[in-house]
């Protein structure tokens, strides 16, 4: 008979170790330690003239969100904030917390930070940055005999 040998995983017993005190004191069970993330996720498109960066905030408070560019990188602060409750309503579960955020993104290229604009719509916050005129490729004419 083979045995398979089980290869020890921290985030599995961290998860089980949570669960466990959450039973032992009456608490819902939330989603595992190793699939929650606490930063937003970000997608990064580069081309010839600039970046686009897409970032998921859903819950941000626009007038909080903190957005810095510095040479090669742009970093995003805030806070997602939970809905208002109505006093006459007891809450059934609470999975999404108010908690901070910062999330600094490293671009492939420096920045001109004059042509850094940003878009906040439906929860998704899309950055859009430019490289200095003279980083940016030229085309060079040929000039035949």
């Amino acid at each position: 008979m083979t045995r398979i040998a089980r290869v020890w995983n921290p985030w599995q017993e961290i998860s089980r170790m949570q669960q466990e005190m959450g039973d032992l004191f009456g608490l819902p069970q939330v989603k595992a330690f190793h699939n929650a993330v606490s930063v937003p996720v970000v997608n990064v498109f580069q081309g010839e003239k600039g970046a686009i960066v897409s970032a998921e905030l859903p819950g941000v408070n626009v007038d909080e969100l903190d957005l810095t560019v510095l040479g090669e990188t742009l970093t995003l602060k805030g806070t997602v904030v939970n809905e208002p409750t109505d006093e006459n309503v007891n809450c059934q579960r609470r999975e999404r917390h108010l908690r901070p955020f910062e999330r600094t993104v490293t671009l492939p290229f420096e920045v001109d930070p004059e042509s850094a604009g940003a878009v906040y719509e439906n929860g998704i916050l899309t950055v859009t940055v430019s490289r200095p005129v003279h980083h940016q490729p030229k085309k060079i004419q040929l000039k035949t005999n």
